[in-house]
């Protein structure tokens, strides 16, 4: 398995750690582990990372979730994506950032599929020619925040950040995605996945409803479940592809806060204005 620190600029985040499933299933504190090698400074940021990661990986059909045994090895769960993905969100906000092996981290692991492993011999196979990253998929400059280490938002987390923004307005999955981006990713693979990972917090937190808008600028809900949400919103994207400017997608999906995105996001404001006292 390749080692922490040894990433390789070329490869996207979900590729290095599918590189890595190559040899052997992945914990979550291993995923944990490459995303805190990409540059994202926050912990709470790298969670949501992770579970971009995650949620590729499941919703794609990349890698289903199980547990580790010493006698049997990895042995699937046997539950849906839906279940699985809930799962990873409610037992990692319950056991929080410093679970340590016996937590989430050491208790949830992964194992690639044939689909997961195709991708992962591509990324190597590319490296072996020679070839540079898809076209277009680097940032140009003035998309990034130059310097950025990760704490564009001061004390606020990504999630925070856009939570305290939709007390105000809805949010676009464009306005999302900036925001990912606006942690200094530098390519816009690894931009989608950091917004999966919103998005992921936003559904399976309860934190936002994803919808779109009337012709009057008025936001309607999906009505959908968080899983067949998430779904759609990854079966779309990776149809449309990455590039922005070939596509009005990013303009089409919406997400409205609930109350409890809404209390999290007051939260901030009044823990802010305490520190300023």
């Amino acid at each position: 398995m390749n080692e922490p620190g040894k990433r390789l600029s070329e490869r996207t985040v979900l590729e290095e750690v599918l590189v890595s499933m190559l040899d052997d299933w992945a914990s979550l504190g291993w995923v944990t582990s490459i995303v805190a090698d990409s540059g994202i400074e926050g912990r709470q940021d790298r969670r949501t990372m992770s579970l971009g990661i995650v949620a590729q990986l499941l919703h794609r059909d990349l890698a289903v979730a199980g547990s580790y045994e010493s006698s049997a090895g990895f042995v699937p769960w046997a539950c849906s994506t839906h279940e699985a993905l809930a799962r990873v969100v409610t037992e990692w906000f319950a056991a929080g950032l410093n679970n340590g092996d016996d937590g989430p981290w050491g208790s949830i692991w992964l194992d690639a599929t044939g689909a997961g492993d195709a991708i992962a011999h591509a990324a190597l196979l590319r490296e072996k020619q020679g070839i540079a990253g898809s076209p277009g998929d680097a940032l140009p400059t003035d998309d990034s925040r130059e310097g950025s280490t990760g704490s564009a938002y001061g004390q606020r987390t990504v999630v925070e950040e856009l939570l305290v923004g939709m007390l105000i307005d809805w949010a676009s999955l464009g306005w999302v995605e900036s925001h990912a981006v606006g942690l200094g990713i530098a390519s816009r693979e690894d931009g989608r996945t950091m917004s999966l990972g919103i998005i992921t917090e936003f559904l399976y937190r309860d934190l936002a409803v994803a919808g779109g808008l009337e012709d009057d600028g008025r936001f309607y809900s999906w009505q959908a479940t968080a899983d067949d949400t998430m779904a759609r919103i990854v079966r779309e994207w990776f149809e449309v592809g990455l590039d922005w400017r070939t596509n009005d997608f990013r303009d089409t999906i919406w997400f409205s806060s609930t109350e409890a995105g809404d209390a999290i996001a007051r939260a901030v404001l009044e823990r802010e204005e305490r520190q300023e006292k």
